[in-house]
């Protein structure tokens, strides 16, 4: 296997690994802060969870974005069909059946939807049952931020829940960035075969002119420089 396929192999497990990790301390932080909260009967102190749920949410979409990356890496520049193929099929497969998988790209964010529409449920929920009536300027308060906080939470997932289609663009942009690069080679080639061309005709009676043209060799080209201090 391919040194670099089987490290970014890796890297995927243990960005999926991190993920996890990150869901734990999340279902962990919440169920604490809400006990407490409960015990002080104080509303605003069910908003609390938000101070974990946005940035763990936040930090997930964008390693479950890493992942899908590097998958499109590998996928464009190592997989061909006598290596492993597992991204290739992979996302064939998720184009087949993309409207099931539509459904089912949902599930990575169903942790932090329900946790913050069951933060912001229970402190409207409590305010109106007892302390709207005591309390009028911060019971509206607390409100609108608990709806506040609710509508940062699904803007996060209006933005990244198409998970399929954030791989097609990762997809899309490696093969642009490969074009290039087999363009740049193909150039870089081209001007090699050129430069030694002329390295041979300098030595002729008539190859003044190529030597002033030796001498004006595009710099940028790499190759052509190694060649020249060669020579």
């Amino acid at each position: 296997m391919d040194k670099e396929y089987e490290l970014l192999k890796n890297e995927i497990t243990a960005t999926a690994q991190l993920i996890d990790n990150s869901r734990n301390i999340l279902y962990f932080s919440v169920a604490t802060i809400s006990a407490f909260a409960f015990a002080q009967k104080e509303a605003f102190l069910f908003l609390l969870p938000y101070i974990v749920i946005i940035p763990i949410y936040i930090v997930t979409v964008y390693l479950v974005k890493s992942c899908n990356n590097i998958g499109a890496y590998l996928l464009v520049f190592h997989e061909k069909d006598n290596s492993f193929m597992w991204e290739t099929r992979l996302y064939e497969n998720d184009t087949i059946l993309r409207k099931e998988r539509h459904r089912a790209d949902n599930a990575p964010h169903l942790p932090y939807l329900i946790t913050g529409a069951g933060c912001s449920l229970v402190c409207i929920c409590y305010i109106l049952i007892n302390g709207i009536t005591i309390n009028l300027i911060k019971s509206i308060i607390c409100l609108l931020l608990s709806i506040l906080l609710l509508m940062i939470v699904f803007v996060i997932w209006i933005k990244f829940k198409d998970i399929y289609e954030i791989k097609s663009q990762c997809i899309e942009t490696w093969r642009k960035m490969k074009e290039s690069e087999c363009r740049r080679k193909r150039k870089n080639a081209l001007l090699k075969v050129e430069y030694e061309t002329l390295c041979k005709t300098a030595n002729n009676r008539n190859g003044s002119r190529d030597k002033r043209k030796i001498r004006h060799f595009p710099a940028n080209n790499i190759d052509a420089v190694y060649i020249y201090k060669r020579r």
